[in-house]
């Protein structure tokens, strides 16, 4: 039997394969947090990868965020989390999976899919040195690239407010950035997203509706 190659191997060899591709664009390696990273005067934009280990072989998935500062600022004055956390508040998120299902199918609410990729030999890992840069180059920053203003945020968000939403996947956060970003650009539909939001978040967790709440009360 084969012995399963080590996480620690697979991520030495695949961030160094593709620092040089990703620079291109003006993403740089974070290796604490496992992502390539563009930062701008507006924006946080994040290219990440969760891994995780198992009899078969390393699992791979990449996932992909965006952080507006101006929007973040006001969510964490109402944030029930710890200011610890404050850090990885994603404006818009989701995996590479979904991303490409959007781009592909025109899936706007999300298909569930993820995307992983299984290394177990050294070729996997040249394999995907080559594979995932061009994966990211044709749909992630083609969609950082569009939409990391305010502005897009408010219509990706609130377009369809009672649907779930392929550009952030868990809908009290999505709840929370769309309003703030309607709020921001004096989005005329404000008061029936207020009302639409609220509805929806009948049934979510406690704290999501504090959160809720207190920034509803806050952006009166």
């Amino acid at each position: 039997m084969n012995k399963i190659i080590s996480i620690q191997k697979v991520k030495t060899e695949l961030f160094e394969g593709m620092c040089g591709a990703f620079k291109e664009h003006g993403f740089d390696f974070i290796k604490r947090k496992n992502a390539f990273q563009r930062t701008t005067t507006d924006c946080v934009q994040s290219f990440y990868f969760l891994i995780h280990k198992n009899e078969d072989g390393v699992f791979i998935e990449p996932r992909w965020s965006i952080k507006i500062p101006s929007i973040l600022d006001i969510y964490h004055k109402v944030a029930t989390k710890e200011k610890q956390y404050y850090e990885d508040t994603p404006v818009l998120e989701n995996s590479l999976g979904e991303l490409i299902e959007y781009f592909d199918n025109g899936n706007t609410t999300g298909s569930g899919k993820s995307m992983e990729y299984l290394v177990e030999t050294e070729d996997d890992i040249q394999t995907l040195i080559k594979v995932i840069p061009k994966r990211f180059e044709k749909y992630v920053l083609s969609y950082f690239n569009k939409n990391s203003t305010v502005d897009q945020i408010d219509k990706l968000l609130n377009e369809n407010p009672r649907k779930l939403s392929i550009h952030q996947w868990l809908y009290p956060l999505r709840a929370c950035m769309g309003l703030i970003a309607a709020k921001i650009m004096n989005n005329p539909r404000i008061n029936e997203l207020v009302d639409i939001y609220e509805q929806e978040l009948q049934d979510a967790l406690p704290a999501y509706r504090i959160e809720f709440e207190k920034l509803k009360k806050g952006l009166n």
